[in-house]
């Protein structure tokens, strides 16, 4: 068995084109892909590989990207290691989700509508609130 931890990413690490990659190479990929249209009953791939960056920046287009992104790499790990066991899997802000979905607590379907409908009234928080996300880093010498 091939042991791993998971590590997923969260809002910041978008990027129009983020997957289209992925769904030209692996099955896999793409049948997930086509899975969360269908889910969230609209083109959220086309959001991914077109963009605009604007579309896909917003919290309730970026949010199920990343998810979508970060699971179907998992999908793909699966098939070129069939022996993967993940022992621990984490994730940064939005990464938590993924990382839960990847551990079994909810379904893929589930987790995407999960994570698209927390998106809505973030977005709606942008809008009302505009500005904008800085990450920290600290350390000690």
């Amino acid at each position: 068995m091939s042991k791993a931890v998971l590590l997923f990413s969260g809002q910041g690490a978008q990027k129009v084109g983020m997957g289209k990659d992925l769904v030209e190479a692996y099955p896999a990929a793409k049948t997930l892909f086509e899975k969360a249209d269908n889910v969230l009953d609209r083109s959220l791939t086309s959001v991914m590989f077109e963009g605009p960056a604007e579309d896909l920046t917003r919290t309730g287009n970026c949010q199920p990207a990343l998810f979508l992104h970060g699971l179907a790499l998992l999908e793909i790990l699966r098939e070129k290691i069939p022996s993967l066991e993940p022992v621990s899997a984490a994730g940064l802000s939005l990464g938590e989700m993924t990382a839960h979905c990847a551990a079994g607590t909810f379904t893929f379907e589930e987790g995407l509508k999960l994570v698209a409908r927390r998106g809505e009234p973030m977005d709606q928080a942008c809008e009302a609130n505009p500005g904008i996300m800085a990450a920290m880093i600290g350390g000690t010498d």
